[in-house]
């Protein structure tokens, strides 16, 4: 089965919201019934003298001939369990020695308004959801927020718009799933940073991430959600894990073909390709020049940063080890192990 960029993987490589998620467009033939033992990640091949709890991340040390700076570059996971600890020594050694932890957003210490933010979502001509999206998709998104939510709750949720159920759907989904954001690596970095009394850098805001989901056009939020119900929660749940392994073994080919391939001609229509296309530049493109230019920043001011994003970031022709790379930048990646040496 073919697959394409995932609105599930988005939020868990790319997506550091409180207790949120990144994702992206998997190419899903819901008519096949063989979905998780073809798109099960293998990994067999890594060294069996690895620890099997061990975790060996994607990593970059990014320096300048013109300063003193220092970036290490991290690939977030935003959800894991245990078994992604504990992390290289080189790794740790790194955050050790930086001047500060640079993350996405700092969450606990966010000045955010979330009553704001929900007013937002919600329509204010008096119109409700199902006045705005066909009415398959009403009705079976409708079906699935009243099995976790029951139907009396669920009335109210008929005033807000797509993003909004997208995002409450996407949850329910999530939550079926061992991984979970208390063990996510951008949190695990911000209480180490906490207890070491560790400057914590924010490169963007949660009001910046939210915003970004308001700002989305009418036909990207029905899109969105329209995608996301046709997955299953086991087609949702496997595609996380086959994700997880592949962070966890630092699998770069598995990621980038999984989160960055083409889809196949004729999958989309073109008017699903432009909406594809406005969410690929909001969500990853655009942030990842953002990215980019603060990491320019922290370079030109001779600092040593811990610089953690989601791993979506750091991947492919637009990603920040790219960019920083054209820019002149010497870029290195780091290859380490836990557990027993190879």
């Amino acid at each position: 089965m073919k697959k394409l960029l995932c609105l599930l993987m988005v939020f868990i490589l790319i997506f550091g919201l409180s207790s949120c998620k990144y994702a992206r467009y998997v190419y899903l033939d819901t008519s096949s019934s063989d979905i998780s033992d073809e798109n099960t990640y293998d990994n067999s091949d890594i060294s069996s003298e690895i620890n099997i709890n061990a975790s060996t991340p994607l990593f970059w040390k990014v320096t300048s001939d013109d300063s003193d700076g220092v970036i290490w570059l991290f690939g977030s996971i935003h959800v894991a369990d245990e078994s992604a600890y504990p992390l290289p020594d080189v790794i740790m050694s790194a955050f050790e020695a930086s001047d500060a932890l640079a993350v996405e957003c700092d969450v606990e210490n966010a000045d955010f308004d979330y009553n704001k933010f929900y007013q937002s979502m919600l329509y204010k001509d008096g119109s409700t959801i199902d006045d705005h999206i066909p009415s398959e998709v009403f009705e079976e998104a409708l079906k699935i927020l009243e099995e976790k939510y029951g139907k009396q709750r669920v009335e109210s949720f008929i005033y807000y718009k797509p993003i909004m159920w997208y995002m409450l759907i996407d949850e329910i989904y999530r939550s079926e799933c061992e991984l979970t954001f208390d063990y996510g690596l951008d949190s695990y970095f911000m209480d180490l940073a906490d207890e070491d009394d560790k400057e914590i850098l924010e490169i963007e805001s949660l009001e910046f991430q939210y915003n970004m989901f308001l700002n989305f056009s009418a036909e990207l939020q029905e899109f969105m959600l329209s995608d996301t119900i046709n997955y299953t929660i086991e087609d949702y749940t496997q595609n996380i894990y086959n994700t997880y392994e592949a962070w966890k073994s630092g699998d770069i080919d598995y990621l980038e073909e999984m989160l960055l391939g083409e889809p196949p001609a004729g999958y989309y229509s073109k008017e699903e390709l432009l909406l594809i296309n406005e969410y690929n530049k909001a969500m990853i493109i655009d942030r990842n020049i953002g990215m980019f230019d603060t990491a320019e920043e922290y370079l030109a001011d001779d600092m040593e940063v811990f610089y953690v994003v989601g791993e979506g970031h750091m991947l492919g022709e637009d990603g920040i080890v790219q960019l920083l790379t054209d820019a002149g930048y010497n870029v290195e990646r780091i290859i380490s192990y836990t557990g027993s040496n190879i």
